[in-house]
């Protein structure tokens, strides 16, 4: 009903405005007319020597900073007419012990009671040590109360708006908030440091921004257990020592919702799709975590500082903010989902207990700037589909080999400056669906010993391994790598793997031998290097994986050989029963063929067609090979036809029917 059109014209005075506000007034006392109705803005503002009012019961409204500054007057009687005071109306005034608000007043302004916090001039100033709030108020401003010495209060339900009411109130232990209330405003006991424990009535359902914020002291929240929880805002409960947020498990969160408490647990559920940046940074007994399949994102700093040791991504999420696990020091292995495409600024730097990531992701895969920097314990990480990686993203780490394919995607090249001073890095294997290594990749990884590049390489920057002096580049005979090696002054080894003759099908898996030698000696199998055949069953192209061992065991490469279909007349084609029919259809008796002891499927394997299959005597059924069959093979067997009443009947009928359409057939050409 009340709304103060000057809570935002005028300069808000402060506690540096005491002594220092000039006041054109020098009296002592005042005493106002008993028809005065309203007393304005800025009215007393700053009169320091005023040690005393009278404001008669027919005022209904002290306007903005009237009585501000008055560091002389003391417990002013509020009239039982007042319905609206407005900000900063007896800011840094002295009220000593209990504040009596009119019942009639609906309206205070923000400030309105406002003391200095400056602890040296605390005893100089009176504090509001207790209020009750009439069931007539309706709006208490942002801090009205705020650096009192209120130790109790009851929020009633009847009050509709009193965002940051009480903060600041640092003696404030006792809070009693009505049932029926659905939320706890914005920064509604914010900075007050004696609160110990919380009771949320099962009506709360929001806990807006900053509602307990440098609550330092605050340990618990207590809800029931109807309670539903369904948001709860940025820096809610930030700067406490609460030790658990589970009435927040099922709610929306925001930024630093948690950030610098004493949690020590905390499951997302599927409701909570993106967890905000700094929720519980700092947090450093936070030791455990959970995520149900939905969560999508995560932010920046979610988690930084706190006390993890293992975490498992579900799937749904797709990206993670950077320093999202910023020196978490306990943390030992993560699991990243394979739908996250990349690694964001920081995210794990400092981990220095990190030993193992698993990154099952098909598709693109980046590691930002310093992502893993001073990871001290991490010595292995699959980097096979890495398609980029930062400047220190792995400095001051354990790892010393990269091996790079980008097997999951398309034809991709190792980007620019990828790699480049990557310290630690010693050896290289590069292959897989890799087609150029551009500028600078690998330039200046001054221990980079061995390179093993395979045949997929078709282009490399000239300076992509500029100033690696000690490197040696291993690679398949006559391949793109051997010759940029030659042309760029690079030491060179390489690999021979002898062609594999095209195989015939047989249903089973084909491993045929494989010829490897180096440098003109012939290389033995499971002794020098393990094999591994994909795709070698079927019809198409097969592929041999070959991999050194022991003193080959940084080469790595692939020769494929086809499997080719075999002529179907090689297959066991079962006799076919004689047929008895009625004469009336043809016959297409189901055929049975066999190959390698495997039962062939009707249009997978082999298709059938009939000959001679329309009256008694002698058919053929041809079966023509199809995918891993070819060519054709027939197969006889004889018809007898056998013919009841009704066939006879029938076939009689059909004679005639055959004669009559003849004749009329005739006779209408007859007459034409």
């Amino acid at each position: 009903a009340f709304e103060s059109k000057t809570e935002n014209k005028y300069r808000s005075v402060s506690q540096d405005d005491i002594g220092n506000y000039t006041s054109k007034y020098d009296f002592l006392a005042v005493k106002f007319p008993s028809t005065l109705k309203r007393i304005g803005d800025f009215a007393f503002t700053g009169c320091s020597s005023l040690e005393f009012v009278s404001i008669p019961d027919s005022v209904e409204y002290i306007g903005y900073g009237a009585f501000a500054l008055c560091t002389s007057l003391v417990n002013p009687d509020l009239p039982s007419s007042l319905k609206m005071l407005c900000g900063q109306a007896f800011a840094y005034c002295p009220f000593d012990g209990e504040l009596k608000l009119p019942n009639g007043i609906e309206y205070i302004g923000k400030e309105a009671f406002i003391r200095t916090s400056s602890n040296n001039i605390s005893d100089d100033m009176g504090r509001i040590s207790s209020v009750e709030f009439p069931k007539s108020l309706k709006h208490i401003g942002v801090k009205a109360f705020a650096y009192n010495s209120i130790e109790s209060i009851k929020i009633p339900k009847t009050l509709k708006s009193w965002d940051g009411a009480m903060a600041n109130c640092r003696l404030l232990k006792n809070v009693e908030i009505a049932d029926g209330r659905t939320s706890i405003v914005a920064q509604a006991f914010d900075g007050c440091k004696s609160l110990e424990s919380i009771t949320l009535p099962d009506s709360i359902n929001r806990i807006e921004h900053d509602a307990f914020n440098y609550c330092l002291e605050l340990k618990e929240v207590i809800v029931g257990e109807n309670s539903n929880i369904e948001f709860v805002g940025n820096r809610a409960f930030a700067y406490t020592k609460i030790t658990n947020a589970d009435f927040a498990q099922k709610a929306e969160l925001g930024n630093a919702a948690f950030r610098k408490t004493m949690v020590t647990s905390f499951a997302f559920t599927k409701n909570q799709k993106i967890i905000p940046g700094y929720l519980f940074t700092d947090c450093k007994n936070l030791s455990e975590i959970s995520f149900e399949d939905g969560v999508v994102t995560i932010g920046p700093a979610a988690f930084e500082n706190t006390a993890l040791k293992n975490v498992v991504m579900p799937d749904s999420i797709v990206d993670f903010g950077g320093s999202t696990f910023k020196d978490c020091k306990e943390l030992e292995t993560v699991v990243i989902s394979k739908n996250t495409e990349y690694i964001g600024n920081w995210a794990f730097s400092g981990c220095e207990k990190l030993y193992k990531v698993t990154w099952d992701r098909i598709g693109n895969k980046e590691i930002l700037y310093e992502a893993f920097r001073y990871c001290t314990s991490l010595k292995d990480f699959t980097f096979e589909d890495i398609t980029c990686i930062d400047e220190g993203a792995f400095d001051e780490t354990g790892i010393t080999d990269v091996k790079l394919t980008l097997s999951n995607l398309e034809s991709q090249a190792v980007e620019s400056g990828s790699f480049v001073a990557f310290d630690k890095l010693k050896t290289l294997e590069v292959g897989g669906n890799v087609k150029e290594i551009r500028t600078l990749a690998f330039a200046s990884c001054e221990n980079l010993e061995t390179a093993v590049i395979a045949d997929s390489v078709e282009k490399i920057a000239d300076n992509a391994f500029e100033a690696c002096d000690k490197l040696t580049i291993y690679c398949n005979e006559n391949s793109y790598a051997e010759s940029y090696a030659k042309a760029n002054g690079i030491k060179v080894t390489t690999l021979i793997v002898d062609p594999i003759a095209n195989q015939s099908y047989t249903g089973k898996k084909l491993e045929p031998q494989v010829s490897v030698r180096f440098s003109d000696r012939k290389l033995t199998n499971n002794k020098d290097y393990s094999t591994e055949y994909i795709n070698n069953i079927n019809v198409g192209t097969a592929n041999v994986i070959v991999t050194g061992l022991e003193d080959f065991s940084m080469l790595v490469t692939k020769v494929d050989f086809a499997i080719i279909a075999v002529s179907i007349d090689k297959a066991e084609i079962a006799s076919i029963p004689t047929q008895i029919t009625n004469g009336l259809t043809p016959c297409e008796p189901k055929v049975r063929v066999k190959f390698n002891g495997r039962t062939l499927k009707e249009g997978e394997d082999y298709t059938v067609s009939y000959k001679n299959n329309g009256s008694a005597g002698t058919a053929t059924a041809t079966i023509k090979g199809i995918g891993n069959f070819k060519g054709t093979a027939s197969v006889d067997f004889n018809i007898e036809v056998k013919q009841g009443f009704k066939d006879k009947v029938q076939v009689a009928f059909n004679a005639v029917k055959a004669a009559f359409v003849k004749a009329i057939n005739w006779f209408l050409k007859l007459f034409k």
